[in-house]
């Protein structure tokens, strides 16, 4: 009799166990799902209805106040803020928007954004940039028009601004519309950046570049172009105004370079490109330009250069000085 009961109990428990484990391997994950398909908040600030529309450009032009909560990286300087804290700071500053206040004024006293806080910079968004809620209210916006949306620990209010005004380009047009003169060209560049390429160049942009606009850099080019051309030595240019490319370091190392003239690669760092390199062959033996591919416009202006003759040509890293050396 005991041992019947003793099986009985262990059927029992045997089962109880089984369901135990088929009632768990149902459970609903309990993951929190991202803030774009997450329950909106109380008083929530965004503009959902905006992200419905269909895209009114391929490139737009924001500016943006950056508003944290429950942040704990280093980058972001702010006092420790809830997320009904943070939803009224947005109130706020939209409703100090719509009296009129100008944005740029609220970007500087209200933004957690290190980088475009400070000085009120625009910035761009490309349709085929990397996907995100920031970039897809930016292709939505009208031009005027304030949009909130949210990613991750922050809100972002964002306006559509115009595009910059267009800077009058300083490229050497009348060498850039030869035909190429050489095969080959040994060249040295200096690049000059500004500001509005702060998404472009990252940690690696200067302090020379930040505090200059692309109408600023456009006159740096030209002056430099004509204190080459009045016998300023090349070196002591690069070193009092070049900017570094952000490339693989090996880039920028001082390597010597020949272009291809069937490839037209240029080169974007600012070295003596006059032969060859650590990779390469024999000295002297004409190569692609391998990864220097990224700035394939210095390349083609080189090559259109004479020798000791000195032109300028744009890139999306800046203004290019280029000097033909051999």
């Amino acid at each position: 009799m005991v041992n019947k009961q003793i099986f009985l109990f262990l059927i029992l428990l045997s089962w109880s166990c089984e369901k135990h484990d088929r009632s768990e391997s149902v459970v609903a994950p309990t993951a929190v799902p991202p803030p774009e398909q997450a329950v909106r908040h109380e008083n929530d600030p965004t503009t959902p209805e905006i992200l419905q529309r269909p895209q009114a450009t391929q490139l737009a032009y924001v500016k943006q106040i950056l508003v944290t909560y429950n942040r704990t990286n280093p980058r972001f300087q702010v006092p420790a803020r809830s997320i009904s804290e943070a939803i009224a700071r947005v109130h706020e500053v939209t409703a100090e928007f719509k009296k009129g206040v100008s944005f740029d004024d609220l970007m500087k006293k209200h933004s957690d954004d290190p980088e475009t806080g400070p000085t009120a910079d625009s910035q761009f968004m490309e349709s085929d940039g990397t996907p995100g809620s920031t970039r897809q209210l930016a292709l939505r916006l009208a031009i005027g028009e304030l949009g909130v949306v949210q990613t991750g620990n922050a809100y972002h209010i964002m306006l559509r601004v115009a595009a910059p005004v267009a800077v009058a380009s300083p490229d050497s047009a009348d060498i850039l519309a030869r035909e190429p003169v050489t095969k080959s060209a040994a060249f040295k560049s200096l690049n000059i950046a500004w500001r509005g390429l702060k998404q472009v160049y990252l940690t690696q942009i200067t302090e020379g570049a930040l505090g200059r606009s692309q109408a600023q850099a456009a006159q740096l080019a030209t002056s430099v172009l004509g204190r080459l051309q009045a016998g300023d030595k090349f070196d002591d240019l690069i070193t009092q105004y070049g900017e570094k490319i952000p490339m693989p370091e090996e880039t920028h190392a001082p390597h010597q370079w020949v272009l291809q003239a069937m490839k037209e690669d240029g080169h974007g760092g600012h070295d003596d490109h006059a032969g060859h390199d650590d990779h390469a062959a024999a000295p002297g033996k004409a190569r692609d330009a391998g990864g220097l591919r990224e700035v394939p416009e210095v390349g083609q202006l080189s090559l259109r250069l004479q020798v000791g003759e000195a032109g300028i040509v744009t890139s999306r890293y800046g203004y290019h000085v280029v000097l033909r050396i051999r």
